[in-house]
């Protein structure tokens, strides 16, 4: 019968149906056939009219939603069952709407983009972590190479460290300024008098006694 199209001669397929046909309580006839498909089309034909119409139309419908489902258990996919408020509900479908997709599927959208989002907020927290142990580093090295008195806070820590670097930037500059006269002074060695020569000589000393005085070239090369 046409209403009875979508039944094929399938194993499974007869065994849910007949599991079925078993809940709705639908009686097997007096005399049942041996073959399945033909044994279920007589407990349907048993019926009248209006109930058979009736129970083919919502077990059809069961069957390709059963389908469906196990499909969607192949593709990765879960099916759940939960209550949210109705205020929530809401809002999901309107999601759902502005997005141009079901309900099941901006929910997973959004546990998606939490899950990101929670990931990344912890790589951020871990390079601010590591940030502080850096900063907490230089500290103790502060305290070891004597330069500091007690520092009081992190913040105090950050700001001396910032002064120092530029401290040793100007006092590297100072050297290389040095250095260039120097090496000025060697290459014309013949064009500069003795007295040009110790003027040199003299400022470089004074460049290295600096930085020797104030501890610079002590923090360059310790190693605490």
């Amino acid at each position: 019968m046409d209403d009875l199209s979508w039944v094929k001669n399938d194993e499974k397929q007869l065994n849910w149906l007949e599991i079925y046909l078993n809940k709705k309580q639908v009686s097997d006839t007096p005399y049942p056939a041996p073959d399945k498909k033909i044994r279920f089309e007589q407990r349907i034909n048993s019926l009248d009219p209006i109930t058979r119409l009736r129970l083919i139309a919502n077990m059809k419908a069961a069957w390709y939603k059963q389908q469906s489902r196990k499909k969607r258990e192949s593709e990765g996919y879960v099916s759940q069952s939960m209550e949210i408020p109705k205020s929530a509900q809401q809002k999901l479908k309107t999601i759902a709407k502005n997005n141009n997709c079901s309900q099941s599927e901006t929910i997973s959208r959004l546990i998606e983009d939490s899950s990101q989002l929670t990931a990344s907020l912890s790589e951020k927290l871990k390079e601010c972590n590591e940030q502080i142990t850096d900063a907490k580093l230089q500290v103790k090295t502060l305290t070891r190479t004597k330069l500091t008195g007690k520092i009081k806070s992190l913040d105090d820590a950050i700001k001396h460290i910032k002064v120092l670097e530029e401290t040793v930037l100007a006092q590297r500059r100072t050297m290389t300024e040095y250095t260039v006269k120097l090496q000025d002074a060697e290459i014309f060695d013949d064009t500069l008098t003795k007295s040009q020569k110790e003027k040199v000589s003299e400022k470089y000393k004074k460049a290295i006694d600096t930085l020797k005085q104030k501890k610079i070239i002590r923090l360059l090369t310790t190693d605490g």
